[in-house]
């Protein structure tokens, strides 16, 4: 932050103004007006403003509204609202204190649209094309922002649909050496089989991991002698599978590269993390074919209601403290072109961050959305407060949590849209999939693995899963920490009744952000943290991290003092020092008062 030894005076035609306190994500000003002088009739797209009147009197416009303030009375103005700040008085100054809250808060966020003082302004230009993190756009960033308003109108967004689907996808495909497009062929041809054949095929794919993983993986190899264990006698038995141990992330972190077949310096390998409600945080390793049956599955499950690679999706990512948009055209802009999607990057889920997303929401009009349903339930009860009624998007996607029937309810409610839920993890990908809207039940997607369940001491079935596709680490037996209702009927094995992760909402200097955004960036951006929790019963809250084995202390403090420099107390815990309720011991991130 600023100190406020180096205090300095900017002199404005209407008055002037000094900053008394700055940092990445809040600003605070001085701010005096002469008698009968008036800012500008403006609006400022990246911040909202508190106004305190300190002394004398402010006339304000705030959108259609305008009204007189005196000492000791505030207002608010709102991301997007055209505001005006006039001195009405004839003899005395007005002098009021401004909190500016918002992604960036440098002077040239403004859009002028009345100014006394002759100051040039710009009613005519689109916000949209007028300033990009504040910022003049560059001609690049104009010709990026022509095309897209371009390729929302028919007949131009069902070509570049088509162009999308089969042309940049095969050559995006081909030059980042993927195989997705036969294994998507496959997995069709698989599902139209009848159920009775398809667990045959999965038996048949469980005897191959099974087998390979006795002869190619340490780990297994002494499991099996341990056991005495035959993989051939599954086919005859599959309740033989039973003979064997789970597999739980206690055990992935304790034999870690005796689970893989190979050393990873000797093939191509994508790693992820999973998080730890049941048990600690550990890290996963996929091989390229695994990889690329992951992204088939989720494009064969969409076609169940319709989504085509030629019809349009809109992907909701964290947005990172202080990282710059990469330059225009990027790589990560022909694989968003070829995968035709839109990514909106969001962080906060106040006023400013819903506005934020609506917008790009209303420019866009998306077929799906995928995202967390905390995210789109925080936004669905905005819309609701705002009144809102205008067609967003026709599919929502449920990912990265557990999908509530509170959530599912007023969402359907509020966008009058299809909601699809899914269930997947780190460790596997997607594993069963909401083909038909109108129930809730999930089908276990057979293709991909082999599902059994344990008794907890819930008295509730604990999800098992077995998987086909990784032979770089394959997972047997893995318990995933997760509880669900395993239902058996003509069509295949259902899900339902899923209790898994919830995400959090957390204030950070006055604004909500979602617990998986800060994971993100505790992932991404500060690296080395096995799992976190944020206790909200002190004050500043306290933000408590179990760290990886050999991490810096030190490196991780100052890391997370450049992102909050104030907002946390910082404590570093084991992982058994996490605050748990329940018989099983879950935690959430987020520990707050009692009510």
């Amino acid at each position: 932050m600023s100190s406020v030894s180096n205090l300095k005076k900017v002199e404005r035609p209407w008055g002037s103004f000094t900053v008394l306190e700055e940092s990445s994500s809040f600003k605070i000003k001085r701010i005096e007006v002469k008698p009968n002088a008036s800012l500008s009739l403006q609006l400022h797209h990246r911040r909202s403003e508190h106004w305190v009147v300190v002394s004398g009197q402010a006339k304000i416009l705030n959108n259609d509204d305008e009204f007189i303030i005196i000492a000791n009375q505030s207002t608010y103005i709102p991301i997007g609202h055209k505001h005006r700040l006039s001195n009405p008085s004839p003899d005395e100054n007005l002098v009021i204190i401004e909190v500016q809250c918002g992604s960036y808060l440098e002077e040239d966020d403004i859009i002028r649209f009345e100014d006394q003082y002759g100051r040039p302004i710009n009613l005519d230009q689109d916000k949209y094309t007028n300033s990009i993190n504040g910022k003049r756009p560059s001609n690049k960033q104009l010709l990026k922002f022509a095309l897209e308003r371009i390729l929302l109108f028919y007949p131009f967004k069902k070509i570049k649909g088509f162009i999308s689907a089969f042309v940049a996808y095969p050559i995006a495909e081909k030059f980042e050496k993927r195989k997705i497009t036969p294994k998507l062929k496959e997995l069709r041809g698989y599902y139209k089989k009848p159920f009775d054949e398809r667990t045959e095929i999965s038996k048949r794919k469980l005897l191959d991991i099974l087998s390979f993983a006795g002869e190619n993986v340490p780990y297994y190899k002494d499991l099996y002698k341990k056991y005495k264990f035959n993989p051939q006698k599954i086919y005859q038995d599959i309740h033989y599978l039973e003979k064997l141990p789970y597999l739980t992330k206690e055990i992935v972190l304790e034999e870690k590269d005796r689970l893989f077949s190979k050393p990873l310096n000797e093939t191509q390998y994508y790693k992820v993390k999973t998080g730890g409600s049941t048990g600690p945080s550990c890290h996963f390793y996929y091989d390229q074919s695994a990889r690329d049956y992951s992204s088939a599955v989720t494009l064969f499950a969409r076609e169940s209601f319709g989504k085509y690679k030629w019809i349009d999706a809109m992907h909701f990512a964290c947005r990172f403290p202080g990282e710059a948009d990469p330059k225009w055209p990027s790589r990560e802009d022909f694989k968003s072109f070829a995968m035709n999607r839109n990514n909106v990057f969001f962080d906060r889920l106040d006023d400013e961050g819903m506005e934020e997303i609506l917008d790009s929401l209303k420019r866009r009009k998306p077929y799906l959305i995928h995202a967390h349903p905390s995210t789109i339930y925080a936004l669905a009860c905005y819309v609701e407060k705002k009144g809102i009624k205008e067609s967003l998007f026709d599919v929502f996607e449920s990912s990265g949590e557990m999908l509530q029937t509170y959530m599912r309810n007023r969402i359907e409610r509020v966008f009058q849209c299809k909601i699809i839920n899914r269930y997947g993890l780190a460790e596997f990908g997607v594993i069963a999939y909401q083909f038909e809207a109108h129930h809730e039940k999930m089908m276990i997607l057979s293709s991909e693995g082999w599902l059994e369940s344990s008794i907890c001491n819930t008295k509730q079935n604990e999800l098992v899963f077995t998987g086909f596709r990784n032979y770089l680490m394959p997972l047997i037996r893995y318990k995933t920490g997760d509880e669900a209702k395993i239902e058996k009927i003509e069509k295949g094995i259902y899900l339902k009744n899923i209790m898994g992760r919830i995400h959090d909402l957390v204030p950070i200097n006055g604004a909500l952000y979602p617990t998986h955004h800060i994971m993100d960036i505790l992932d991404h951006r500060v690296g080395g943290i096995q799992e976190f929790q944020i206790d909200m019963r002190s004050n500043p809250p306290i933000l408590r991290l179990a760290l990886e084995p050999n991490t810096s202390k030190e490196e991780i403090n100052q890391k997370i003092l450049k992102i909050w420099p104030q907002e946390f107390l910082l404590e570093f815990v084991r992982q058994s020092q996490f605050i748990r309720h329940g018989e099983r011991s879950k935690f959430r991130h987020v520990v707050t008062p009692p009510a």
